[in-house]
């Protein structure tokens, strides 16, 4: 009598990360690892990963429109993986209303979803609304980052701090306070001259006179460009 084969599960692993950093290792990254090393512990040898990354880096929770995220709904719809795994549920949504959306989408596919933080939280009705109280939480957590985010916006434009990004040109931005520190003239005019194209020697005195102009006005009241950083 001959024995029919196990049958082989595949399945994927999605990871989110919220803002890029540009850190060589980043927490999509920890994130697949920490999947891989949880379902290889957890689940037998007739697992098998289908070998492709789904890692949405630098991307929000409030929406599913997400590079990584559609590519894994068509695999979803197209019958490709029987298992999800993540580490938890605000990595696939911060959305209430997708978290539902979601959700559905893999229960009529069949997809079982593994959440390594929240391993308890298996199929069922129980557990299906307990996850819809982690989507809402998670939602919760968003809005409040956005509202103390905005907070702190408008009380460092109302105090002529800077906001945010890179420093404009003619600026350092101070490695402590991060505010703008004006650079030297002559440093500013060089930098622009080289920027330039070599359009001839008349062109380029005048561009660096120019420059020269330029970087002393820009000098005058740092505070003024430095509000306008944001």
């Amino acid at each position: 009598m001959s024995v029919s084969p196990a049958k082989i599960i595949r399945y994927a692993v999605y990871t989110r990360q919220s803002v890029d950093k540009g850190d060589e290792f980043s927490s999509c990254e920890v994130q697949f690892q920490t999947c891989q090393d949880f379902a290889s512990e957890t689940d037998g040898p007739n697992l098998h990963w289908i070998g492709r990354r789904f890692d949405d880096l630098g991307c929000s929770g409030a929406t599913l429109d997400r590079p990584a995220m559609r590519k894994l709904r068509k695999v979803i719809d197209l019958g490709g993986i029987h298992r999800l795994h993540a580490v938890a549920l605000d990595r696939l949504t911060r959305s209430m209303r997708d978290a539902i959306f979601l959700l559905g989408e893999l229960e009529k596919a069949g997809v079982e979803l593994r959440l390594v933080h929240q391993a308890e939280l298996t199929s069922g009705p129980h557990n299906r609304f307990l996850r819809h109280i982690l989507a809402a939480f998670a939602e919760f957590e968003r809005e409040m980052i956005n509202t103390r985010t905005a907070e702190s916006r408008a009380y460092r434009k109302k105090h002529g701090r800077r906001l945010a990004g890179p420093p404009p040109f003619g600026y350092d931005a101070d490695p402590v306070t991060k505010q703008l520190v004006p650079k030297s003239r002559p440093a500013a005019a060089c930098a622009i001259s080289r920027a330039l194209p070599k359009l001839g020697s008349r062109m380029l005195t005048s561009s660096a006179m120019m420059a020269t102009t330029i970087s002393s006005s820009i000098s005058v009241n740092p505070a003024r460009l430095d509000g306008a950083a944001g």
